[in-house]
């Protein structure tokens, strides 16, 4: 499960909807768009959708997306209405509903680490590799900017 705080809506995937059996409702095909800005089209919802977090059972829409490598996408804007505590250092959430404590913890193996200049290597540093193929043939103009961005580096 992905929450995630640029998501408008709930997504489930195709695969985890048919796995489960869940019912789904006919929509107007709608598009989503992602991350890198391109879209796609899809349609079809899943209601009253019960989903497990840390203790606490949630009841959500989820609407049908082609998800690589993820289940279930929630939208982080539910979580502003139960005054929810993030620590982005330990990747904990705690917040109560209901009287009810409920923290849900993220998966370090998952983060993205930030990458300084200093940790990348130059291309000196980096072992040459023989390659024993043809050429590839470039027109002129291009490999002209080729020859430029190379020499640069």
């Amino acid at each position: 499960m992905l929450i995630d705080s640029g998501a408008s809506h709930n997504f489930i995937s195709v695969e985890l909807v048919c796995q489960l059996g869940l019912q789904v409702e006919s929509t107007p095909s709608y598009n989503v768009r992602l991350c890198d800005g391109h879209k796609k089209r899809a349609s079809g919802c899943c209601q009253k959708v019960k989903v497990k977090l840390g203790n606490y059972m949630i009841k959500e829409t989820f609407f049908l997306f082609e998800l690589e490598g993820l289940d279930v996408i929630l939208r982080v804007a539910w979580l502003a209405t139960l005054g929810v505590k993030v620590n982005w250092k330990t990747l904990i959430m705690n917040f109560c509903i209901d009287g009810q404590k409920v923290q849900i913890s993220g998966d370090h193996k998952l983060t993205r680490t930030l990458v300084t200049p200093k940790a990348l290597k130059k291309e000196k540093e980096i072992e040459a590799v023989s390659f024993n193929g043809k050429p590839y043939r470039y027109p002129h103009l291009l490999k002209t900017e080729i020859e430029k961005q190379v020499e640069e580096m």
